[in-house]
């Protein structure tokens, strides 16, 4: 039988003890790496979660105010009409400044006629 030499296998070891040690805590670091990136994800699908509710609440108050805005759109009177309208109004200008003129002569005659008969008492 050969001689075991114990100092040399003592030393390889104590070698592998700490070469096993070392992987031990390559694989722990790993592990505690792969828990925090799964609390990163729990915590960001969280707020991604919060985000995507108030965003879809934000876009439901947008929709309504555009459908608001749409109806009331809807009634505004085009350039046609607004042009009809002016012309409109400015045969009610014509037609009122006709009548006025004519409520001066017709006041014109009453005060005449007014006058007449007050003279002839």
């Amino acid at each position: 039988m050969p001689d075991l030499n114990y100092q040399a296998m003592g030393f390889y070891m104590a070698a592998a003890q700490w070469i096993a040690m070392g992987l031990m805590g390559v694989w722990v670091y790993l592990r505690t790496k792969d828990d925090d990136n799964a609390k990163a994800l729990t915590k960001l699908h969280g707020e991604l979660t919060v985000f995507i509710s108030e965003s879809t609440k934000a876009n439901e108050n947008q929709n309504t105010r555009l459908s608001v805005l749409e109806e009331v759109v809807k009634h505004v009177p085009t350039d046609e009409e607004i042009g009809k309208i002016s012309s409109q109004v400015s045969n009610l200008d014509a037609r009122v400044d006709g009548l006025s003129e004519m409520l001066k002569r017709i006041e014109h005659q009453t005060s005449i006629i007014q006058t007449h008969l007050m003279s002839n008492k």
